[in-house]
């Protein structure tokens, strides 16, 4: 072999192994876009409450995930998650109100509940896997029809084993007796993508 060949050959080979380093590098770049396209279509998709502002860039604010059920609401008694769901707790927060008083959806959703539960009259939204529960509230509105955020569906009325006249329950069911704080989701939630090395 003579010396042109070999340098030619050696140079084949370096340009080859740069041609190889540079496809991984891409690769590894239009993986990471993937992963960051998925993981923010997953957020969007898992987040439950109909108008989710998830951004890609850091540090940006994201909206509430709900809005109060009760213009200029206060919430007068807070949420007080059981030890076990079977236990005594205070499954929802109480925000002051009085007869006859507008409710507004929290998220968009569909009316599956109204009427009565055990004397206490309730109306409920269902929000894609969750249940917003709402006592006393009535609604003329027919179970199935569906509710916009912020929008009109429902008023403060009827009858309430604590809060008569003075305020409305709100509670957000999982699943059977177990509930989370609606308080949570009425602050803005930021989220943040990390790049990894």
């Amino acid at each position: 072999m003579t010396l042109k060949s070999r340098d030619e050959r050696l140079a084949r080979i370096r340009r080859k192994r740069r041609l190889i380093r540079a496809g991984i590098a891409q690769r590894k770049g239009m993986m990471r876009r993937a992963a960051v396209f998925a993981l923010c279509g997953a957020l969007a998709a898992a987040w439950p409450w109909g108008r989710a502002d998830v951004r890609a860039q850091a540090g940006e604010p994201c909206t509430a995930g709900m809005v109060m059920p009760v213009h200029n609401g206060t919430i007068v008694a807070q949420f007080d998650k059981p030890a076990q769901t079977w236990m005594a707790g205070h499954r929802g927060v109480d925000i002051l109100a009085k007869e006859g008083d507008e409710l507004v959806a929290p998220a968009t959703g569909v009316i599956s509940h109204a009427g009565k539960v055990a004397g206490k009259s309730t109306v409920s939204i269902r929000v894609r896997s969750f249940t917003l529960t709402f006592e006393p509230a009535q609604t003329s509105l027919p179970v199935g029809t569906s509710v916009l955020r912020g929008k009109p569906f429902a008023t403060v009325a009827g009858r309430s084993d604590h809060c008569d006249g003075a305020c409305v329950h709100w509670g957000i069911k999982v699943s059977k007796g177990n509930y989370v704080d609606p308080e949570r989701w009425l602050t803005p939630q930021s989220i943040r993508l990390v790049p990894v090395s």
